[in-house]
């Protein structure tokens, strides 16, 4: 219940000691020589004989110091010594606690966890069912704390039976969580590698200028599907004319060649274009001037005519 976070200057006397005891490691004793920030030190040099640091200490947000067993399961014992400086400087109760178990891993965990990094895992099916849960752990720096599992540095979590509640039969996969990582700061995709997609309906089919049918899919995938053929004749315009702007094979237009759109003498493709017409415009509003010309010229001869006859019957 001591705020820390504001004391300043040597911690004296230097004969106040506490002792940490952390799993089967003998206690080893912290004495009060220098400042909060020596103490902390201190208590995180403390190592197994393999040289893997066993305790952790630090201020939390509200000043207080912490001081925690760094591997999960190991008992930490607190014994005040020389001068009660548990109780009298920092506010702690002499005492036993136990680290909590160690969490279900996904990936098997190197070297010693990082006490304040630990998140939950699931990986739940489209019905709802948890597939698998765990826990993981990060580095100082933002790193997974995870062995691979693989030798070109994947680290797969093996998810089996996963029913997509859409007709498709169970499916195995395996989830790489090599990139994931812990950073101060907003939460952003480092990297995506997909190589399946869920149950998609056909939404639309498309044909490009090469003749390939595409199909696009409700799931937001496209498929190209199938490639049409040209046709190509030796004799074009021998082909028969048929009502609905179509031709057809003739005689005079020999066997048809198939080829690929671009290739040869096959043309592109213009899909869902209207064909326009193949009027001479300019030509036909010319002769179109020309026949108005002319009607106009033929009905003055046959003014001219009646009036002709209108003064013959008025002669006496």
């Amino acid at each position: 219940t001591t705020d820390l976070s504001a004391l300043s200057g040597p911690f004296t006397p230097a004969t106040n000691t506490f002792q940490i005891t952390v799993g089967p490691l003998a206690p080893v004793t912290i004495t009060l020589n220098g400042d909060l920030g020596k103490v902390i030190s201190d208590i995180n040099s403390i190592t197994n004989p393999a040289g893997d640091p066993v305790a952790f200490a630090s201020l939390d947000v509200d000043g207080q110091l912490q001081i925690k067993a760094r591997i999960p399961g190991q008992n930490l014992t607190l014994t005040d010594g020389a001068g009660t400086p548990l109780a009298t400087r920092f506010g702690i109760t002499a005492g036993t606690a136990t680290a909590p178990a160690l969490p279900t891993y996904l990936t098997p965990t190197a070297g010693v966890p990082n006490t304040e990094g630990w998140w939950t895992v699931q990986f739940v099916s489209a019905t709802g069912a948890i597939i698998r849960e765990g826990s993981i752990n990060f580095n100082g720096n933002g790193t997974l704390n995870a062995n691979t599992t693989s030798a070109d540095g994947k680290i797969d979590v093996g998810l089996t039976s996963i029913n997509w509640a859409n007709g498709a039969d169970p499916q195995n996969i395996a989830f790489d969580i090599s990139k994931f990582s812990q950073f101060s700061g907003e939460y952003n995709v480092v990297a995506s590698n997909q190589n399946g997609a869920e149950l998609g309906l056909r939404t639309g089919v498309s044909i490009d200028e090469d003749g390939f049918v595409t199909a696009q899919f409700s799931n937001g995938k496209s498929t190209k599907i199938y490639k049409l053929a040209v046709a190509t004749f030796a004799n074009a315009n021998g082909l028969d004319e048929l009502s609905g702007n179509v031709f057809r094979e003739s005689d005079a237009s020999g066997d048809f060649n198939l080829r690929e759109a671009g290739q040869g003498s096959a043309g592109k493709i213009a899909s869902g274009a209207v064909e326009a017409s193949n009027v001479d415009l300019a030509d036909e509003f010319s002769k179109m001037i020309v026949t108005q010309r002319a009607y106009s010229a033929n009905t003055k001869v046959i003014s001219t005519a009646d009036q002709m006859t209108q003064e013959l019957l008025q002669l006496r």
